[in-house]
């Protein structure tokens, strides 16, 4: 999402590159979702996402969380359950 706004809740996020993307001026919320079985990352933040935002609230991961350093110019958290790669196969 580069220009958009949107909002996620209650959803289940399986089997993509990335679970939600954010670059230039985006501004997306996600809340009480499941993000797993991404082949990259459920999170990625483009090189220009300085200016976009990214709410994530009661959420959980399974897997690798970010896809590199780089965050959203606006990032909120709370209430997120963050499990690693080995616990995405016993769901």
């Amino acid at each position: 999402m580069e220009n958009a706004s949107g909002g996620i809740e209650r959803c289940l996020l399986q089997r993509n590159g990335y679970g939600v993307a954010v670059d230039n001026n985006a501004r997306i919320y996600l809340k009480d979702s499941v993000l797993k079985d991404n082949d990259h990352a459920a999170f990625y933040a483009g090189w220009e996402a300085a200016m976009a935002v990214m709410e994530i609230h009661r959420c959980t991961v399974f897997g690798r969380v970010w896809h590199t350093a780089d965050r959203p110019g606006q990032l909120s958290e709370g209430d997120n359950r963050m499990m690693g790669m080995h616990e995405s196969s016993a769901e």
